[in-house]
């Protein structure tokens, strides 16, 4: 239901911020399997989209380009380690939801500057 209200208020901001917080919560919502990652792609487009938007007063630009960088790195990280001893197992699922999570929290602030930017 929250997912919905969100989206109802924001639904006339970008679209591939729409889908990439959409993505993310799908992505946690439920239990998946890894090849499930590819939800992960949705955000990274919108990652892209605000870097490649050009310079802009917050930084925002090179917090997208940093965050799609780090994404990247986790989406292409060795599967195996899923499985790993311990240690790797913890630095592999923690990594990931915590780039993840950092994503979403970013992707969720966008679009509700760009909400603001609209209606201010």
């Amino acid at each position: 239901m929250a997912l919905g209200f969100w989206t109802y208020r924001h639904r006339h901001g970008d679209l591939w911020l729409l889908l990439g917080v959409t993505a993310l919560v799908a992505r946690f919502w439920t239990y998946h399997r890894l090849y499930d990652d590819l939800l992960v792609l949705f955000p990274m487009i919108a990652l892209f989209r605000i870097a490649k938007w050009g310079p802009s007063t917050d930084g925002s630009d090179v917090v997208a380009d940093m965050l799609l960088a780090i994404t990247i790195f986790a989406v292409l990280d060795p599967a195996r380690l899923r499985y790993a001893p311990w240690p790797w197992y913890l630095l592999f699922n923690g990594g990931h939801a915590l780039v993840w999570i950092t994503g979403l929290i970013f992707v969720l602030d966008r679009a509700r500057r760009e909400r603001n930017a609209e209606v201010g």
